[in-house]
């Protein structure tokens, strides 16, 4: 039977303690924040093998709470939608797109991609499908840039602070103190992204 499990996942920063959105099944992912290389554990772990899997299929909705380094996991029973406009694929549209791995929605024209589960997901299930939807998979693209600095007091000299977003203590140029950026500031320099759903669209026995 073919079933659809929408997943949001996100994990924390080893590095600088903020959220990061994990928008595929990866096994690393960057934080736009600091720029780390985030190591993520296995998807299968994020079920816990295939137990909270099983009970999002008999259940609609389940979730995994972050413990630690651990992600937190957030997925339900329903149908592959588009990211722009929500409305929902059918089967057709999704498995006549994995060829050229690309979904483009008849409504709005957004495009979505599209990829066989890898044999990594869930090893204990046999199923057979794709993903739908991922975005930011790979974990080397560049971290997103603050597109201009913003300038700030130091804490000790009360010299300019040119601040780029790039890393949370900054140093003045003028008596070499080392400034730590509050959160408002940060959270400026870096608004919360969107979490992102995407979907497994599979035959699970």
């Amino acid at each position: 039977m073919i079933q659809s499990i929408a997943i949001r996942v996100h994990v924390r920063c080893p590095q600088c303690l903020g959220q990061v959105i994990v928008g595929a099944v990866a096994d690393r992912v960057r934080c736009d924040a600091c720029g780390a290389s985030v190591a993520m554990t296995a998807p299968h772990d994020w079920f816990q093998n295939d137990t909270l899997f099983r009970r999002a299929l008999d259940h609609q909705t389940a979730s995994i709470l972050a413990v630690g380094d651990a992600p937190e996991v957030h997925f339900e029973k329903r149908a592959a939608a588009c990211h722009g406009c929500q409305r929902p694929f059918d089967l057709a549209e999704i498995f006549g797109a994995e060829k050229t791995a690309s979904l483009r929605c008849s409504s709005c024209a957004t495009t979505m991609t599209v990829r066989p589960i890898p044999a990594t997901f869930m090893p204990s299930m046999s199923m057979r499908g794709v993903v739908v939807g991922e975005q930011n998979a790979s974990h080397d693209a560049p971290a997103a840039a603050q597109t201009h600095a913003v300038v700030l007091a130091c804490m000790s000299c009360g010299g300019a602070l040119h601040v780029d977003g790039k890393e949370r203590m900054v140093d003045c140029a003028f008596c070499k103190t080392s400034n730590y950026l509050p959160d408002p500031v940060w959270a400026r320099l870096h608004p919360a992204k969107q979490v992102v759903t995407f979907f497994v669209v599979a035959d699970i026995a």
